[in-house]
């Protein structure tokens, strides 16, 4: 097979990949279910909120790019509140990232067709990637901003922080386009991290090969970019957490590496494969098997040294020192968690990475190939021996990733309520009973609801409500933040025994309300 061809094999492996990964978010998306219990604080904040007051603190102690979140209000002005039209922008974004993902995976290893397949399928298999995308959340605003930096290649760079033609018109430009590249750093929250990734790679490219300086014009540019915008994303969206700090602290705390509950060794593990054996937040993959983990591991740690052994060889022209970029975002993350206390546990927090981990990665993989290829008098066995057991690897990564594929497609969209409160159409004048996790996801919902809520702290009101009938629905969430309320719950229900936590979303359940019982010591 000549180059021509295994380009045009590579770039139909890479296509059905962005296909594939569109397709997943595109029918999470129109499952259209009800918000999730994060995105229903968000959509409170879209509703109640004016333009200005969503540049203060959010509701419900939401973390949110501000921008982002009015562009989003503006859409549901022209368009009606609606959960589809809220979810739009995210969906694009998700759309727009992942069609960056195969662009990078192509052109670092279009003239390996079996790279590509298997990198394909490793940014399939992450099915929390398509759930989140339709989701009212900024992960995938955030990965496709974080990509940008690394769409540019070397040339850009150079004319930018290099050039020393003075004050003409090219170099005024090139350092202008510099600048307006630090612009989303005031957008997003992860992408000043991608963007000193990519810089930082690029000049330890140059630093290697004995070129480490800078013309000073375009370091200005590039530094009073990143303090610009970064003091704009304090004021308009950090420095109104800082009153939630310690909640977030709670819920990410052993996500962050130097936390007194957190095990370094497991946290990196779940940072560098977490992906791979099953969604974190989801629990609808199953992931890779024990032995291919352990393979991606191994290909991981063969990747950065690759990565390291050839810093001073002359890069390919289109790739340039992406691949550096990607190793420096890998290792600046844990770095990041230890000095700001960015979790990197969580798959939704990293997803901007997942496209570094890919890569490197694979980079391990024609790492082990090369070495094959070297056998001493056995080069062409070397090379088939390196086709097979990509074949066999290409093989076990397969059919767990198309399986997962295929069971988060068929999966209901997480905690959807819709479908039961069509359920309570049947009864429509019973009350329905809920908890305080349960009620924002209630209250969200653009088309209301068939009967009153009544929320079980509300106490005696309950038994006023039901005084009649005596009979109500229960619709709730399972969830171990309301277990409280939970407890409640069995003082005024004598038929409470009929609920149990299975594991499902959301339960609705016809019950028989009494007098509260008295409590037992």
């Amino acid at each position: 097979m000549n180059d021509h061809s295994r380009e045009r094999l590579s770039a139909g492996f890479a296509t059905a990949t962005v296909a594939a990964i569109a397709l997943l978010g595109v029918v999470q998306f129109a499952k259209d279910g009800s918000f999730w219990v994060d995105e229903a604080s968000v959509a409170a904040s879209l509703v109640q909120l004016s333009p200005t007051e969503l540049f203060g603190r959010l509701l419900g102690g939401q973390s949110f790019p501000r921008w982002l979140l009015l562009s989003i209000q503006a859409t549901t002005a022209v368009f009606g509140f609606e959960t589809m039209v809220a979810r739009a922008l995210p969906q694009v974004f998700f759309l727009l990232g992942s069609a960056v993902w195969g662009r990078l995976l192509y052109l670092r290893f279009r003239g390996s067709p079996l790279l590509v397949a298997i990198g394909g399928l490793l940014l399939l298999m992450p099915t929390s990637w398509p759930v989140y995308g339709a989701m009212l959340k900024p992960y995938s605003f955030d990965v496709f901003l974080a990509a940008l930096p690394f769409l540019l290649g070397d040339v850009f760079y150079e004319r930018a922080l290099v050039s020393r033609e003075g004050p003409g018109k090219d170099a005024r430009l090139a350092r202008s386009k510099l600048f307006a590249l630090t612009l989303p750093v005031a957008l997003s929250y992860p992408f000043g991290l991608a963007l000193l990734a990519r810089v930082g790679g690029w000049w330890l490219k140059r630093a290697a090969t004995g070129r480490p300086q800078l013309a000073l014009p375009g370091a200005l540019a590039g530094i009073s970019g990143l303090a610009l915008f970064a003091a704009c994303l304090w004021w308009t969206d950090l420095r109104h957490t800082s009153d939630i700090a310690s909640s977030l602290h709670l819920v990410w705390g052993r996500c962050v590496i130097g936390h007194p509950e957190a095990d370094t060794l497991v946290l990196l593990d779940r940072f560098g494969v977490g992906w791979w054996q099953g969604a974190v937040e989801f629990a609808r993959s199953g992931g890779v098997g024990a032995p291919v983990a352990m393979v991606l591991r191994v290909a991981l740690v063969a990747g950065l040294l690759r990565v390291a052994f050839r810093i001073r060889d002359v890069p390919d022209s289109r790739w340039g020192s992406r691949s550096l970029g990607f190793a420096v975002l890998i290792l600046g993350l844990p770095v990041a968690s230890w000095v700001i206390g960015y979790p990197i546990c969580s798959g939704r927090l990293t997803f901007f990475a997942l496209i570094a981990m890919v890569t490197i990665a694979l980079e391990g993989l024609a790492f082990g190939a090369a070495l094959l290829g070297r056998l001493p008098g056995h080069a062409l066995l070397g090379h088939r021996i390196a086709l097979g057991l990509g074949v066999l690897l290409l093989a076990a990564i397969a059919p767990p990733s198309l399986r997962d594929a295929a069971r988060v497609a068929a999966s209901p969209t997480p905690t959807d309520l819709r479908p039961l409160i069509e359920m309570t159409r049947e009864r429509p004048e019973l009350p329905i009973l809920t908890n305080r996790c349960t009620q924002k996801q209630i209250d969200a919902l653009p088309e209301g609801m068939p009967a009153p809520v009544l929320r079980i702290e509300e106490g005696g009101g309950i038994q006023v409500a039901v005084s009649e009938s005596r009979e109500a629905w229960l619709l709730i969430i399972p969830s171990p933040y309301c277990s409280k309320n939970i407890r409640k719950l069995r003082r005024v229900s004598e038929r409470f025994e009929a609920f149990h936590d299975d594991g499902a979303d959301a339960q609705l359940i016809h019950v028989r309300v009494t007098q509260p019982r008295p409590r037992t010591p």
